[in-house]
């Protein structure tokens, strides 16, 4: 994970405020959290040994492998996620983000970051009455439209060169995929919103 991608996840965190972080994998958002002092009341999970075992070398080559309580579980398996303010699922695929969601009701604030399948994470965050802030949410009601889904409610309201970057990277990459497949109808109607923001 970038410096600046653990800039970003810790900016949305408030001062002392009790994490769980799922996923951790190699420890380095705990390990960003306690070296910027901005909490140690954080849990970090995993499904499997290998990534915890990692973090916990990371967290000791630290000096702060007795700060974070470390789990071997899947999702909230075993875990009562309103125990937390915060829930951290970064790195990981949106069809996983979206199973671990749905599996247990949270009243708190997740903190989302993934690559994958971002139309489904967020009408899965809309349909379970997540209010979506990009990569932070809160409980709440917000019915996004179909192109809100895809493309994302903040983002589209930006103006900010890097969101035009990403519009066209995802133009790109559809206007490929249909001359691969030969198939012109292929992501037409997303095509079609992205060329009505690019063009306009």
């Amino acid at each position: 994970m970038s410096k600046k991608r653990l800039e970003v996840i810790s900016s949305l965190i408030k001062k002392d405020e009790k994490i769980l972080d799922v996923g951790t994998d190699h420890g380095l958002v705990p390990i960003f959290l306690l070296k910027n002092k901005i909490t140690d009341k954080i849990t970090a999970s995993d499904i499997n040994e290998g990534p915890l075992d990692s973090a916990r070398k990371n967290l000791n080559k630290n000096n702060f492998l007795d700060k974070v309580e470390l789990i071997l579980t899947d999702g909230f398996n075993n875990l009562n996620p309103n125990d937390y303010d915060v829930i951290i699922l970064a790195g990981m695929g949106g069809q996983t983000i979206c199973k671990i969601i749905k599996s247990k009701k949270f009243n708190g604030r997740f903190i989302i970051h993934t690559t994958t399948s971002l139309g489904m994470v967020r009408k899965c965050i809309s349909d379970n009455k997540i209010f979506n802030i990009i990569m932070e949410t809160s409980v709440g009601n917000q019915k996004l439209s179909e192109k809100e889904l895809f493309l994302g409610p903040i983002l589209l309201k930006q103006k900010a060169k890097e969101t035009n970057e990403y519009y066209n990277y995802l133009f790109k990459t559809f206007e490929n995929n249909a001359k691969k497949s030969n198939d012109p109808n292929l992501y037409k109607k997303e095509r079609d919103w992205l060329k009505e923001i690019l063009w306009n």
